[in-house]
């Protein structure tokens, strides 16, 4: 058995040519994405997005507008308050979908949509709260 291994190489055995793995011909699969990529601008697209600094400022001037808003004149208020609170919350969303067409920041209106009801429950518990108060009295 050793020696079919250690057998020596006749010349006439070895070729000048270099070894192909393989016969096809133009382009392969890593070749054909590329161009589909560079075709399409989605590879390398310089897209600029706001960073998170910006995403953060904005939903603490969301809450601060909203808690503003629901708290300025509530004692002289006599209805429930909510197309301009629901404008607000729309304009946010709206501003996340124009701004951030990469959707890095997704947690921007999860956060919108969960400190807005946060905030109108609270309100909705002080209204009710000052309603039944105005009743007693």
């Amino acid at each position: 058995a050793a020696y079919i291994f250690f057998l020596p190489i006749k010349a006439a055995s070895v070729s000048s040519e270099t070894p192909k793995i393989s016969e096809i011909e133009g382009p392969m699969i890593d070749a054909g994405a590329a161009s589909v990529m560079a075709e399409d601008g989605s590879a390398g697209s310089s897209e600029k997005v706001l960073p998170a600094k910006i995403w953060i400022y904005l939903l603490f001037a969301y809450c601060f507008l909203k808690v503003f808003n629901l708290s300025f004149r509530f004692q002289e208020s006599a209805g429930i308050r909510w197309a301009w609170e629901a404008a607000y919350t729309f304009l946010a969303l709206f501003a996340w979908s124009a701004w951030d067409k990469s959707a890095d920041f997704v947690w921007f209106p999860l956060y919108v949509l969960k400190l807005g009801i946060l905030i109108y429950l609270a309100y909705l518990y002080f209204f009710a709260r000052k309603k039944s108060a105005d009743l007693a009295v």
